[in-house]
């Protein structure tokens, strides 16, 4: 992973603290020592990003009991994310069927959701996505204000930046506002990304096999990936939109 230089401190540091959150996030439980030497950095040098972390409630320090690495015969303690410090909300809209999943930072699935009723008209089918997140979340007591991003994948031409399906052949769907409409129709007000629903497998695959345990998949095969999407983004603590340049995708 890429470490920031230059003038702009301020900047550099953001982007360096992002660099260390993302090492933990893929590879944690992992010690100070191992994260110092992924960057080619001094030990010193990382301590205030990691102690920034540690305060905002990112992350977490690992007990040395639960710890498998020794130096000179002590157990050391290791750093990990917090799993649920975050919830993402993944969705897929076909005409065919609909699922939702709410995931923790890590990507376990706490809850999910599917509909396979046949539905092949746009309003019709986005309208049952939303009354189908509606139910999942009022049936387990929680509140979209406690969902920090959604994730929505579909099939077609996505342009990924204005969160626009430009075209899906199959249903004839075209130039449909996806974001603004699940943004409007659910009232949320957080960061919604809007993707190819062949794009978060590889990311989200990818991601697990960092994680260095293997995990089933969940019934919504695409949607458990929205963690590892944002982490693709280099956001700072706080969710950000896609990163630039990402153009429309099939």
């Amino acid at each position: 992973m890429h470490v920031a230089s230059g003038n702009n401190l301020p900047r550099i540091k953001a982007l360096n603290q992002s660099t260390i959150r993302e090492i933990i996030y893929h590879y944690g439980p992992i010690s100070r020592s191992e994260i110092a030497g992924r960057l080619s950095l001094a030990l010193p040098t990382i301590t205030g990003a990691i102690n920034n972390l540690l305060n905002a409630g990112f992350i977490r320090e690992v007990s040395p009991e639960a710890g498998e690495k020794e130096v000179m015969g002590r157990k050391v303690a290791l750093i990990d994310i917090i799993e649920d410090f975050r919830l993402f909300l993944g969705v897929e809209i076909r005409g065919t069927c609909r699922c939702a999943c709410v995931t923790d930072y890590r990507g376990n699935v706490l809850f999910s959701v599917k509909d396979d009723e046949l539905c092949l008209a746009y309003e019709e089918a986005v309208g049952k996505t939303v009354r189908m997140i509606q139910e999942l979340f009022a049936e387990h007591q929680m509140s979209l204000e406690q969902v920090s991003g959604i994730c929505v994948c579909l099939p077609g031409l996505v342009d990924v930046e204005s969160g626009m399906l430009k075209l899906h052949p199959g249903y004839d769907w075209k130039n449909k506002d996806i974001r603004g409409d699940i943004t409007r129709l659910l009232g949320y007000h957080g960061t919604v990304l809007v993707e190819n629903n062949a794009a978060p497998m590889p990311c989200g695959s990818s991601t697990r096999q960092s994680w260095r345990r293997q995990k089933p998949l969940p019934t919504c095969l695409y949607p458990w990936s929205l963690p590892a999407i944002l982490s693709t983004t280099r956001s700072a603590p706080r969710c950000s939109p896609p990163v630039q340049g990402r153009r429309a995708t099939w």
